[in-house]
This record gives structure tokens, sequence and C-alpha cells, in this order.
């Protein structure tokens, strides 16, 4: 068994950090307290609790919730806030520390993950009519259920706060993600690396539009016109799809486009279509898998280098052992390397170093030789 160098175990760790904070943010975890704060807030007279009884709630856990100074919406699931958002299931499923899997089983309702969605992540007619068939039979199964446990949580409580609340939603959507990034290493190690690019871009006012994978362009100041920041737009995008399908593309200033997409991950095209670099990024812990990888890298790389072969191939990887290298030189079809973990590190400049070689090879700056 090949023995896992100490940077690439760090560089596990990093990954696993940038990809749970990530995921916590694009889930809307971040925000979901307070927007079901706010909207008791604005419209208290929208919740009335006269039915709690027939809601799961029992009056021990009532009379508690009420003693704790406590919003009982905060704590309690109320049939109004899940028409007005079924994705608030979300917040409510994870205070009373249920995954999505057990939370369906014990409701007995089917699809919980697709309720727990905002609505824009589900274009389809199908997942949309899901959302309206939750009629008030499943509506009661949802919030008893709820209000159940959490009644059982509350009375066997001794302090109940809105920081309680927030860690116990913090607990549960931790143990969700954690069971997510076993399989994610490799898509967070290109998230890294696309988000670099696509902030160093940025970062020199060179971005014209960006286009994402329905095809739709929007410039950058009309994305933030709309509040919509490019970056979390490129973490939503940059999950593992077909090789068909873009997840993004980028048009910089002089017309050249970079494609954040897979095989290569990414594609680096002048404004007449040319291809003037490839790269293929490379992430995770087991050295064996890393091998095995490198045959669709090769191929990847070959067919870019047949036809365009002035194109810059090049492999970022979370290290290059000896067997790596020896058949990166038998290839002889990967022009550069480098070190994912210098990269996140800019460990000797090598993030800045990047992230300019990248502007050098569409034309934004001068190439060095």
């Amino acid at each position: 068994m090949p023995k896992v160098p100490k940077e690439v175990i760090y560089e596990s760790y990093v990954l696993k950090s940038t990809f749970f904070y990530n995921k916590l943010n694009s889930l809307g975890f971040f925000d979901l307290f307070q927007d079901i704060k706010k909207i008791s807030e604005d419209n208290s007279s929208a919740f009335g609790w006269e039915q709690r009884g027939e809601w799961g709630i029992s009056e021990e856990a009532w009379e508690k919730v009420n003693a704790y100074g406590l919003d009982p919406i905060l704590v309690f699931a109320h049939p109004n806030i899940v028409r007005i958002q079924p994705q608030f299931i979300r917040y409510y499923r994870s205070i009373i520390l249920m995954p999505q899997k057990g939370f369906q089983y014990i409701s007995g309702i089917s699809g919980i993950q697709k309720l727990e969605e905002p609505l824009e992540e589900q274009p389809t007619k199908k997942n949309k009519k899901e959302r309206k068939a939750l009629g008030e039979e499943k509506v009661n199964a949802l919030i008893k259920t709820i209000n159940e446990v959490m009644s059982i949580l509350v009375s066997l409580s001794t302090k109940l706060d809105e920081e309680s609340l927030k860690g116990m939603m913090f607990a549960t959507a931790g143990t969700t993600i954690d069971g997510s990034w076993r399989n994610a290493i490799g898509v967070e190690g290109e998230r890294i690396i696309k988000t670099l690019i696509l902030k160093t871009l940025l970062d020199n006012n060179e971005v014209l539009s960006i286009i994402d994978n329905k095809g739709k362009s929007k410039t950058i100041e009309e994305l933030r016109a709309e509040n919509i920041d490019p970056l979390e737009r490129l973490g939503q995008n940059t999950t593992r799809n077909k090789k068909s399908e873009k997840s993004m593309s980028i048009v910089v200033k002089n017309g050249a486009i970079i494609i954040f997409s897979s095989e290569p991950d990414v594609e680096l095209l002048n404004k007449e279509g040319s291809v003037l670099g490839a790269v293929e990024i490379k992430a995770g812990l087991d050295p064996a898998g890393a091998l095995e990888r490198l045959g669709a890298m090769f191929k990847s790389f070959e067919e870019t280098l047949s036809e365009h072969p002035n194109a810059l191939t090049i492999l970022v990887a979370s290290c290059i052992t000896d067997e790596v290298e020896s058949r990166i030189k038998v290839a002889n079809s990967v022009r550069q390397t480098w070190i994912l973990t210098d990269i996140i590190n800019n460990k000797k400049n090598s993030g800045i170093k990047f992230g300019n070689m990248i502007r050098s090879i569409v034309g934004l700056i001068p190439r060095r030789m």
C-alpha cells in the first residue's frame, strides 16, 4: 500500500474545510435561522397556535418554550411556514437533529431532499409540480413529526435559547455534509482551482460576462446589480456533470473564453476558437486511485494536442509521486505540472503565479517564456 504523503493529507483537510463552508453557504444554513425569525417578526398574525395539540406539540413543551422566552415559530413547525417556503423544512428537521433519510421514514413523506432545496435550483416542471402537490395531509404529517420530536427534546431540556437552536441546526448540517464529503474531494479540488482562476480575473477587472450551464449570459455588472456573487455561482455549478455539459464559461475582455467543465476541467480558447490550453485537476488521498485517473487525463490531453499541438496542457495534482512522474514523462502529453497544496497555500506565490499563468495563456498579460 503506497504511503500517503503528508502534504496530501494536509490538502485533504483544507479541502474538507472549504467544502463544508461552501455547502453551509450554498444550502442556506447561514441565513436560515434569521430568515424564519424575520418572517415571524414581520407577520406574527399569520401564525395562530390554537390547534397546536393537533400538530404534535405537547402542552409541557409549549409552556417551557414560553418560559424560555422563545418565539414558538423558531422551535415548532407551523403549517403556514411550510406552505410559505417548503425549504424551511430543512431548518426544523435540523433542530430536531434528524437526518433526511430518518425524517423521510418517520414522516412517511418521500422526496424530502427536493422539498428542502430552494425552488430556483429545481428548474424542472416535475419538481415544481411536486412542491405544489404538498397538500394539507402531507403538510400535517411533516409538522407533526417535527413537533412530536421537538416536544420530547424540549421536555427533557434544562436550557433552550436561540444559540442552542442554532447549534442543533449546525450539528445536523455538519453530519449531513460529512456524509457527502467522502465522495467529493476531487470535485472540491476542482472548485478551489476554478475559484482561484475566476477570482484572479475578477480582481483584475478582466471578465466581460459569465455564461451558465443553461447558456444564459450575464455581464459582471448585471450579476452585481442582482446581488449575485460570481464566485458563489461557481460554487453551485461545479458539481460533476456529464462530459457534454458545460458548468460555466467565462468570456474575458479580449474575447478569449475559459470553460469550466470536465475532461479537461478547464479549457482555454482564443476568440477564433482555437484551444490555447487545458487544465486537469486531480485531488485525492489515494495514490493508487491517482494512477488510475492518469489514463483518462492522458487521453484528454492527447485529444487536445492532436488538434491543437501548441496548446499548453497543465496537470494540477495533490502530489507527483515518482511513479506518476515517470508515467508523465513516457506519455509526453503533460507540458506543465503544479502541486495543488502549493497553489492553495500560495506557497512561494504559487497561487498568484498560477492565476497569472492562466491570464497569460489567454493573452491578458504578456506570456513569459
